[in-house]
């Protein structure tokens, strides 16, 4: 028996949606893998120095790209090469990483941590050391990039203001 052009459309019609529906599960299953705690560990960062520097009078920090790009390349150049400082192996250190990124400072600030496994941990702990705690509530400094790479719970933080 011979299918009538419209029958065919109809059965078109349904493979074409079935597509897509796999598609859309496929797709949906591939975001839900792709490991996002970079930028919630980053983000819930920003929230908790802006959440301590609100109990100190300062204002808020504003995430830039630059700094970001800064703090996330110096976290995952110390997981690559298996070093933990802020001055790499060449000699560079924040300032040349914001020059690097763009970023035209005038004060610059690091923290740098490794171990932690959450946001608060690595906070927790900055917060009780003098130096990092006065970098996070230096109401001078109006920028931050904050890097985390997993691989070897490296967290930095780049403090900046033009």
């Amino acid at each position: 028996m011979k299918r009538s052009f419209f029958a065919r459309g109809k059965e078109r019609a349904l493979v074409a949606c079935a597509a897509a529906a796999v598609l859309a599960a496929v797709t949906a299953q591939q975001s839900d893998a792709q490991p996002a705690n970079r930028v919630s560990a980053a983000d819930r960062v920003v929230e908790l120095v802006n959440a301590e520097r609100a109990g100190a009078g300062c204002g808020a920090v504003k995430v830039d790209g630059r700094a970001q790009s800064a703090a996330q390349s110096h976290a995952d150049d110390m997981a690559a090469r298996d070093y933990y400082d802020h001055v790499s192996p060449e000699g560079r250190d924040a300032g040349d990483r914001l020059d690097a990124a763009g970023y035209p400072w005038r004060r610059v600030a690091e923290n740098i941590h490794k171990g932690p496994t959450t946001p608060e941990d690595a906070m927790r702990d900055w917060m009780n050391s003098p130096g990092h705690r006065a970098n996070i509530l230096n109401c001078e400094l109006h920028d931050l990039g904050v890097g985390v790479n997993t691989s070897g719970s490296y967290w930095v933080q780049v403090f900046a203001s033009p």
